[in-house]
């Protein structure tokens, strides 16, 4: 590690602090100073009285580096230095140890990355991120079937089953709306209620609805699509819905159930 001192003009502070930034350098310090120049002096007048002036305003800068960014930070300071004038003095100096304070963390990571970003390697971090990938159309690969099932083989692939029919007087290209569950009466039920699972394993089930959601709805079976705008929340086997027909909706959910292999699931109606 190397302690590099910087003395330039204050007029000179300013581009080389932007030179510092580019090339990835930020712990700064800066001190206003006075110094004095190589022709020791020269003669001013100030209110017409004619003095001598032996020392110079001017700006130190304090950093610390890595081995390998002595010579990137000096680059800098020379560019930016020499951009504005051109005067200034660089020295390099040993550094043995840094700390930092608050985490106690000793050593060169403390001051910054082990080797100087290249510019290639900047321009790929500015770049935007990536659009996310289309999603591909997976129906219900045989390994997550195994693992929720334990081996049991589904009785009806989801690529044999056919897709829901549209609702009569939909246009082609346009997706029809789920049928709405209605009672005897004719009027849909509002009355929230629950279907509980039981007799069936909490995890296959929380896996089972998670691939569910996840295909819904291209790739999902009609019981699930049917089901699926009324649901409120599932937790624990525990399916709350905002509104439908408990009795349809019960048989819904053991068909999906069993076409996963938890066959011997039981569904209880909870108002």
């Amino acid at each position: 590690m190397k302690l590099i001192i910087a003395i330039i003009q204050p007029d000179q502070l300013p581009a080389v602090k932007r030179a510092l930034y580019e090339a990835q350098i930020y712990h700064i310090t800066c001190t206003n100073i006075l110094g004095t120049v190589a022709n020791y002096g020269e003669r001013q007048t100030f209110r017409g009285v004619e003095h001598e002036v032996t020392l110079f305003q001017k700006v130190r800068l304090e950093f610390p580096v890595n081995d390998s960014f002595v010579e990137t930070a000096i680059n800098a300071i020379v560019k930016g230095g020499q951009a504005s004038g051109g005067a200034g003095k660089i020295f390099v100096t040993e550094l043995c140890e840094t700390v930092t304070v608050r985490t106690g963390e000793r050593g060169p990571r403390t001051i910054q990355e082990e080797t100087p970003v290249t510019p290639e390697t900047q321009k790929r971090r500015e770049q935007p991120a990536l659009e996310p990938r289309p999603r591909e159309a997976v129906t219900r690969p045989a390994a997550f079937l195994k693992a929720v099932t334990g081996g049991r083989t589904p009785p009806t692939p989801a690529a044999s089953r056919t897709p829901p029919s549209p609702a009569p007087g939909a246009s082609a290209g346009v997706e029809a709306r789920p049928p709405r569950e209605r009672r005897e009466g004719g009027a849909l039920k509002e009355k929230p209620f629950k279907l509980i699972v039981q007799e069936a394993d909490k995890k296959a089930i929380k896996a089972v609805w998670a691939r569910l959601c996840y295909d819904y709805p291209q790739h999902t079976p009609p019981e699930f699509n049917d089901i699926y705008p009324y649901l409120s929340t599932v937790h624990e086997g525990t399916f709350a819905f905002r509104k439908g027909d408990p009795q349809q909706f019960k048989q819904k959910i053991e068909q999906l159930l069993s076409l996963y292999g938890l066959e011997h699931a039981n569904v209880v109606i909870e108002s």
